[in-house]
């Protein structure tokens, strides 16, 4: 019996409902409290915390990246991958003076290593990858528009 090529993918807000569906994911990709992971067709059942992260779902058409603070992802007896995310975070409406001024505050509130406060860890993590993805994003189009260039 051949083996399947894909699975479905939902990835859905606490608040806002489902973010992402789709039908033919061939890789799921996310940061756990173990480190990263992949998930791939026939993968066993199995649930983990999701950790502030990129949460990458890989199609044969592209892949979808959305940077989240955390959640569940688990994976179905069937083979679908379910993910609940806490926050999204939307680099295309971001103010990146507002992330780097949070970073920075964050980055001089720094405890001793003794005495680490994981929630601040946690805090200074997502707005660096938040300030990261804005950074990603502002890159990727400081490159010539060649749609409006032939106009």
């Amino acid at each position: 019996m051949p083996s399947k090529k894909t699975f479905p993918v939902r990835v859905t807000h606490l608040r806002q409902g489902v973010l992402m569906r789709l039908a033919d994911a061939r890789l799921v990709e996310c940061r756990v409290a173990g480190g990263q992971v992949g998930v791939l067709p026939g993968h066993v059942p199995w649930m983990s915390a999701l950790e502030p992260g990129i949460l990458r779902v890989h199609t044969h058409r592209r892949v979808h990246e959305l940077v989240v603070s955390g959640g569940l992802v688990r994976v179905t007896p069937e083979g679908r991958v379910a993910c609940l995310v806490r926050d999204v975070f939307d680099a295309d409406h971001a103010d990146v003076g507002e992330l780097r001024r949070q970073v920075d505050e964050l980055e001089a509130l720094r405890p001793d290593r003794e005495g680490v406060d994981a929630s601040w860890e946690r805090d200074l993590c997502w707005q660096r990858l938040c300030l990261e993805a804005v950074e990603r994003h502002l890159t990727s189009f400081t490159g010539v528009d060649h749609e409006e260039e032939e106009e």
